[in-house]
């Protein structure tokens, strides 16, 4: 099922298989690995997520994965067996799938199937009994116009309510980002697109460009903020080195593939607006603020009624990949927020700064270095049923000196602000995890918690893909109703606390 013919090297397979079984045992007390599956020459880029697809009353775990960039494989989509780890299916891909799935029943049988992103212009649905593909999205042009320009990244989908009244609900995505791009006068950065995607069939419903002719890598967000019946649309440009901005637009005028009149929330120069922004009310109005990681080392609050920025926290020479965590640590009812920030630029990063902010004051609560580069999302829960969040969050260990490396160390943390304590959750291995948001949450229907996480095999390249590691660890932790924030972009998919 799986592509073995990328990297022959079937003695190394070997020898981490026994490192990562050797040491899989040695947990915090009262925590346990149920099962792990490795899985020979693929990676991920991608975080989990979880619904019964064999209809056993167990959910199962999803996840985007590939070999290395440009190179297909028969395993760009995976599906494990939530009971035992066993591959329930694998979808094929031409490049790496780097999104994060997202689940709508689109062939009505009462199952969910499975919609995801990824490069070169991936975008596809898939039977979740089966893993046979339902529809891929075809790039049908190379103008110069909105849907000529779909022809590079897919990111995470957003799942809005059916617009063409075929009883299926459609798909709001972006695409962007030209792995290619190397023109100095940033000519062959094309502009990324916002668009909605026909949920039943993969075909364009509507698209425009970024109103700045930027690039975009940022995952849309929808929500009805004011509560008047049109649902307004978050979204972003600009990239790692390329300024942006983050843009709110109606729906209704995507729809009429003109967003041009988008209002400006946030303009900054360097770096643009990658990581999805997190929906919380942080200043006690009953509306939905906008809390955003900025790429160039900044967080924003952003009043969801006003627009004006209500506080900002910067790292001074720093980056951030990841979207903020939320969770309340000091039982004023308000959503506090969690970060790693990457000090350096890429590919130079020298550290990684794990920050904590007040949500009401923008105070920073607790900062610390702990490891280097890593830009995965991380979780919040109510572990320890004391009424404050803790973050469960990835450290990767190494020497830091860029991306050509070696020998590194990760393990998972857990980070309880109200007791003042940080633990280890999952042990220190010879292993990496650069991007991929564990899932955490009642698998079985015990009412006990899982965690559902990867490591991937290491190699002397931080985004290479030798091997991936997915586990089920048994948490000492009773289900509670605590908010929380179980997987990547929340415990809906939608970003909203």
């Amino acid at each position: 099922m799986f592509s073995f013919g990328v990297m022959k090297r079937s003695y190394i397979f070997c020898s981490i298989c026994i490192i990562f079984l050797s040491t899989s045992c040695a947990l915090e007390k009262g925590n346990q690995v149920k099962w792990s599956n490795f899985l020979k020459t693929l990676g991920t880029s991608s975080s989990i997520k979880c619904t019964d697809l064999n209809d056993d009353g167990i959910l199962d775990i999803v996840l985007g994965a590939g070999v290395n960039e440009l190179v297909a494989s028969d395993s760009c989509v995976v599906a494990l067996n939530g009971k035992n780890g066993k591959v329930l299916w694998a979808n094929a891909g031409v490049d790496q799938m780097v999104g994060t799935a997202v689940f709508m029943d689109i062939n009505q049988d009462q199952t969910d199937d499975v919609v995801i992103g990824g490069r070169s212009a991936q975008l596809k649905a898939i039977n979740g009994k089966n893993g046979k593909t339902l529809w891929n999205f075809k790039v049908t042009n190379h103008n110069r116009d909105a849907k000529g320009f779909m022809r590079f990244n897919f990111y995470n989908p957003q799942i809005i309510p059916d617009q063409n009244q075929d009883g299926i609900q459609e798909l709001l995505v972006s695409n962007g980002g030209n792995l290619l791009a190397m023109q100095p006068d940033g000519s062959d950065r094309f502009p990324g697109v916002l668009a909605i995607i026909d949920g039943s069939n993969g075909e364009i419903l509507a698209a425009d460009v970024m109103p700045d002719k930027k690039e975009s890598y940022m995952s849309p967000l929808i929500w009805n903020f004011d509560n008047e019946g049109d649902a307004d649309i978050l979204f972003g440009s600009g990239g790692e080195l390329v300024g942006g901005h983050l843009y709110k637009t109606r729906l209704k005028d995507l729809l009429n593939n003109d967003i041009s009149k988008a209002l400006v929330l946030l303009e900054e120069q360097g770096h643009g607006f990658i990581a999805p922004p997190t929906l919380a009310d942080v200043n006690e109005d009953g509306k939905k603020d906008f809390i955003v990681n900025w790429h160039g080392g900044a967080c924003f609050a952003i009043d969801g009624n006003s627009h004006e920025i209500l506080w900002t926290v910067k790292i001074p020479d720093s980056e951030l990949n990841c979207s903020p965590t939320p969770g309340d640590v000091n039982h004023d009812g308000i959503p506090d927020f969690f970060s790693q920030f990457s000090k350096g630029v890429w590919p130079k990063n020298t550290a990684s700064v794990q920050v904590l902010i007040d949500g009401k004051t923008g105070s920073i609560l607790h900062q610390e270095s702990d490891g280097c580069a890593g830009f995965a999302t991380a979780l919040s829960y109510d572990l320890n049923n004391d009424g404050a969040s803790e973050f469960i969050y990835s450290v990767n260990d190494f020497n830091c000196t860029g991306i050509h490396l070696a020998n590194i160390k990760h393990r998972l943390m857990v980070f309880d602000f109200a007791n003042q304590s940080k633990k280890i959750l999952a042990p220190e291995i010879k292993a990496k995890n650069v991007s991929s948001t564990p899932w955490i949450g009642d698998l079985d229907g015990d009412k006990e918690l899982e965690l559902i996480y990867c490591i991937q095999a290491n190699f002397s390249q931080i985004y290479s893909y030798f091997g991936i590691q997915i586990s089920r660890m048994q948490l000492d932790t009773k289900l509670n109703d605590h908010a929380s924030w179980t997987s990547y972009m929340g415990s809906e998919s939608t970003g909203s606390f």
